[in-house]
């Protein structure tokens, strides 16, 4: 016997689920990527672009035709960088 669909329970989720992020993302998904949101859980592009602006993530790509893009495979090194240098300072704060 199946139950009634209407009795079946219901999943909310907060953040889109996404099973593999594209190669090439717009400006919010690129913030989303790389857990960057604002107070009501949205991504924060402005802190994101801002970001860009001082270098701290790599600069989009633009191809005619099409809005710009952040390549994946970039904000993943990036953010490899990032934790490198993360665990580096820790690893220095351990031994002083």
């Amino acid at each position: 016997m199946t139950r009634p669909a209407a009795s079946l329970p219901v999943v909310k989720a907060t953040a889109p689920m996404i099973p593999s992020w594209p190669a090439r993302m717009q400006v919010r998904m690129a913030a989303a990527y790389v857990g960057l949101f604002d107070e009501s859980g949205l991504p924060d592009e402005s802190t994101f672009r801002e970001h860009v602006r001082k270098g701290l993530y790599c600069q989009p790509y633009k191809r005619p035709g099409e809005r710009q893009a952040w390549l994946k495979v970039e904000l993943d090194e990036t953010l490899e960088r990032m934790r490198q240098r993360e665990k580096a300072t820790e690893d220095e704060d351990e031994f002083e």
